[in-house]
């Protein structure tokens, strides 16, 4: 079985030193990699920069939502599954400066909304995770039913998590299913490799 994990946050410019991220940290994508192995599947890495010394081996790095569009135009495809766990910037300024702003005077920054490219991900694969973030873990799990119902059949399974009481997570499920909540990334990790394993095939 063919996996892509791409993990890890994106960035976008503010002027020519100053950049908007997240708060991502790449963990998931560590463990998630490391229990797809344990179960024999070929997996293909690709990991934002800033986190990319977590990582034993990467196949691919990326630094800015650009970096990552251009990885996803030059993909050749033909994955399993593709698991977009990457916190992707959802804003960038309108006016993005060409100099360093002056850091003495106020700067009013407006912030316009960037295309998804989870979108361009599904000819690449044959399934797909994605993962949504929220406040809370209701938030998020109201969110990734949302996304499952609307989204394209390939987006089988999402993982909806929140940071708002450390880390929480379900996995939910096309059909309807959630898994139980994890409070840690590696029994996560193990329980996502095990639903991929044992769906590959149907």
């Amino acid at each position: 079985m063919r996996v892509l994990v791409i993990a890890g946050p994106t960035v976008v410019p503010v002027d020519s030193v100053r950049v908007l991220t997240n708060v991502s940290s790449g963990r998931l994508g560590v463990e998630l990699v490391k229990a797809l192995r344990e179960l024999d599947a070929e997996v293909d890495v690709w990991v934002a920069e800033a986190v990319a010394w977590r990582y034993d081996k990467v196949d691919a790095s990326f630094y800015t939502y650009w970096d990552l569009s251009r990885l996803i135009e030059a993909c050749e495809g033909g994955y399993d599954w593709i698991v977009q766990a990457s916190a992707v910037s959802d804003f960038q300024p309108e006016v993005i400066g060409s100099k360093k702003l002056d850091s003495g005077r106020e700067v009013l920054l407006k912030l316009v909304p960037l295309p998804k490219l989870w979108p361009r991900l599904l000819p690449k694969g044959r399934r797909m995770v994605l993962f949504k973030l929220e406040d809370s873990l209701e938030e998020a799990v109201r969110s990734a039913f949302d996304l499952l119902r609307e989204g394209d059949s390939k987006v089988q399974l999402a993982v909806a998590n929140a940071l708002s009481e450390g880390y929480q997570a379900r996995i939910v499920r096309r059909s309807g299913r959630l898994s139980e909540v994890f409070r840690g990334r590696a029994g996560l990790a193990k329980a996502l490799a095990k639903v991929l394993m044992e769906e590959r095939d149907g």
